[in-house]
C-alpha cells in the first residue's frame, strides 16, 4: 500500500484528469522486454474494433510485443496473494486513439498460470489466455499451445539508462488501454512513472505471432528494448459508446 498511496502523491501533481481516490488496482510490470514491429495500415487495420482509430509516427504504425513479470497485483483495500498475483505475461498491442486519448489495444493477452489468466480475465475483462511461460535474466520462452504462438528470446542487457527517442516516448508513455465488448468501446485509465529503459543485445529470437495477416518477424522488428519495470495504478473502466 506505501507503493500506491507514493504513486497517489506523484499523481495529483502531474495529472488532474484523474479523480485519486476511484483507483481501483495496484500492480508491478517488471523486468519488461520491449519488441517492436512495423506493420502496413492496411493489414493492421482489421484487427481493430469499430470505434477506434489507428494511431501513427510519422505515417507510420506499430505492433509491440510486452513480455514482462507482473508482480504484486491486488485491488485496493486488499493484499497481494503471492501465487495469483504474480505472474509471467506477455501481450501483444498497438497504438489507437479515440475522443483526443491516445493510448493501446491488446491483439492478444497471455498469462504463464492457469488461475492468474482466469482471474485476471474475470477481473478485467481482458482476453486472457494461459501459456506455457518460462523466463531468467537472459531469456524469455512462450509457447500458446491453443493458438501456435511463440517465443523464444535470448538477450543480455546493457548496464545503465539510455535516453529514449521520439519514438520511444510515443510507443511506451501510454496511460490508457481500450477494448471491446459486445460493439461497446471501454477505455482503462492507468497512471505510472515514464518508463526507464536500458539496451539490450538480442542474441537469438524466435517468434511465431499471427494474427491475420499481421506477422511478426525478424523482418519488420524496428527495435528492442529493456526495462526494470514502473509501478502502476488503474481505475475502473470507462464506457466510450455511451
Amino acid at each position: 500500500m506505501k507503493k500506491a498511496i507514493h504513486l497517489l502523491s506523484e499523481l495529483t501533481d502531474s495529472r488532474n484528469d484523474l479523480v485519486p481516490h476511484k483507483w481501483n488496482y495496484y500492480q508491478e510490470w517488471n523486468d519488461s522486454v520491449f519488441l517492436h514491429f512495423e506493420i502496413q495500415y492496411d493489414l493492421l487495420i482489421d484487427l481493430i474494433p469499430f470505434g477506434l482509430e489507428l494511431d501513427s509516427f510519422n505515417g507510420k504504425y506499430y505492433v509491440s510485443l510486452v513480455a514482462f513479470t507482473m508482480n504484486e497485483l491486488y485491488p485496493k483495500n486488499l493484499f497481494p496473494l503471492g501465487y495469483v498475483s504474480n505472474f509471467h505475461e506477455i501481450n501483444i498491442r498497438t497504438y489507437v486513439k479515440k475522443e483526443n486519448k491516445n493510448g493501446v489495444y491488446f491483439i492478444n493477452i497471455e498469462a504463464e498460470k492457469v488461475l492468474s489468466s482466469f482471474i485476471a480475465k474475470m477481473l478485467s475483462k481482458l482476453p486472457y489466455e494461459k501459456s506455457e511461460i518460462k523466463r531468467s535474466s537472459k531469456y524469455y520462452k512462450s509457447l500458446n499451445n491453443k493458438k501456435k504462438l511463440e517465443l523464444d528470446i535470448d538477450y543480455n542487457v546493457h548496464d545503465g539508462e539510455i535516453e529514449k527517442s521520439d519514438l520511444d516516448i510515443w510507443l511506451l508513455e501510454r496511460y490508457c488501454l481500450f477494448y471491446e465488448k459486445n460493439s461497446k468501446i471501454f477505455r482503462y485509465d492507468i497512471y505510472h512513472k515514464p518508463w526507464s529503459i536500458q539496451s539490450l543485445d538480442l542474441i537469438s529470437l524466435k517468434i511465431k505471432y499471427n494474427f491475420r495477416n499481421v506477422i511478426l518477424s525478424s523482418d519488420n522488428l524496428i527495435g528492442y528494448h529493456y526495462s526494470k519495470g514502473v509501478d502502476v495504478l488503474s481505475w475502473p473502466r470507462v464506457n466510450m459508446s455511451s
